[in-house]
């Protein structure tokens, strides 16, 4: 039971997010370090070359005592369209630190984003991350690489209900400072000048809900619910900008059968209306431009083989159209991955997916089609 609650408080307060599988994500008290390689690619009808990202995703987890763990996290770069479509550099770097306590059911969660991240950039720089490399849709693994210092600090509390239900809440504060983020170069009167304005992004307000009902030995049913507050953005000292609040639903199951497993999860999006500076004052906007977006995923051990298992991918993603008739999205891929155990501590992990599907913006249907390949070596110390 208390390995359980540990978990669950990860869930709840732990950036990037993890899942309540001790198979697939172990909680253990040993320090890991995790390297990697991803690329991944994707093609529009409307355009000949495709939109290609090599990243290097890195990852340092180690305990310091009982209940102390630190977590840094790292992931530079390499992303083009064209010749004249390139990004490339360094991300910024997280350093979490979660303090559990009270026999393991209540968590303190500390975290810094340093802005090792690349920022101002140039006009085709930002094309491509505002075009392509933020859209959810795709899921690069590097959307943005620099979003200027970040500190958040959370809390969490896990609650057991009996031998099968564990019941927890919790909240984070996400402090955003100013950055540059892109400087932009015009001609006045044949004069290149620069524009490169200071941008504070709006801080985040994060409640959490989460539950883990045990059924059975073999099986797990997770449901995590996340409601999150935006402060409004400001650029060059003016309010231009609000967010408007979202909801994010998590469900999982995880089935165990033999020497097999089955996981899936799914994830429900679902963001407010925005608010636009209109002249002089910031007003909520008409039609919400935020459309429902559903992300699904779903892995099983198919094969055990000597040292390892190979594993069958499911991806679905599901965008409902925004009120404005734009942002819509069907796309659904296939795979497979992999792991190998070299030793009693390095583990090699890969998968390889394909996907296809279409992008809905209005009467306009635009087929898209991607690859998404990685590969991560862990090492226990």
């Amino acid at each position: 039971m208390k390995n359980k609650i540990t978990i669950l408080l990860l869930i709840l307060i732990a950036v990037p997010c993890v899942y309540a599988q001790e198979e697939i994500y172990p909680v253990e008290n040993q320090s890991l370090f995790m390297i990697g390689g991803s690329f991944q690619t994707w093609k529009t009808q409307d355009y000949v070359t495709p939109i290609n990202q090599f990243s290097f995703p890195m990852a340092l987890i180690f305990p310091i005592g009982e209940q102390f763990k630190m977590t840094i996290i790292h992931s530079p770069a390499i992303s083009w369209w064209d010749q004249n479509h390139r990004l490339s550099g360094l991300s910024d770097t997280w350093i979490n630190g979660t303090y559990v306590f009270w026999s393991e059911k209540g968590m303190l969660s500390m975290g810094l984003g340093a802005p090792t991240g690349k920022t101002r950039l140039t006009n085709t720089e930002y094309e491509l991350s505002q075009s392509w490399l933020s859209k959810n849709v795709f899921r690069y693994n590097l959307p943005v690489y620099g979003q200027g210092l970040s500190v958040k600090v959370g809390t969490a509390y896990a609650i057991p209900l009996g031998q099968q239900v564990i019941f927890g809440f919790g909240g984070q504060y996400i402090y955003h400072a100013s950055y540059i983020p892109v400087a932009y170069s015009y001609t006045v009167a044949d004069e290149v000048r620069i524009a490169d304005e200071e941008f504070n992004p709006g801080d985040e307000t994060n409640l959490h809900f989460g539950m883990d009902i045990i059924p059975h030995e073999n099986m797990k049913l997770m449901f995590d619910a996340i409601h999150t507050q935006y402060n409004r953005d400001i650029f060059s000292g003016s309010e231009v900008y609000g967010s408007g609040a979202k909801w994010t639903i998590d469900c999982g199951l995880y089935y165990r059968f033999r020497q097999h497993f089955f996981w899936t999860h799914l994830q429900y999006r679902q963001q407010g209306k925005n608010e636009l500076l209109q002249g002089l004052s910031i007003e909520e906007e008409s039609l919400n431009t935020n459309g429902a977006q559903v992300d699904t995923d779903m892995m099983v051990k198919i094969f055990n083989y000597q040292n390892g298992a190979l594993f069958a991918l499911w991806d679905g993603r599901f965008y409902g159209k925004n009120e404005v008739d734009q942002g819509g999205a069907t796309i659904v891929g296939l795979g497979t991955g992999g792991e190998f155990q070299i030793s009693d501590r390095t583990k090699i992990d890969f998968h390889f997916k394909y996907l296809v599907g279409f992008l809905f913006n209005q009467d306009v249907k635009t087929r898209v089609e991607g690859l998404d390949t990685r590969f991560t070596m862990t090492l226990a110390f």
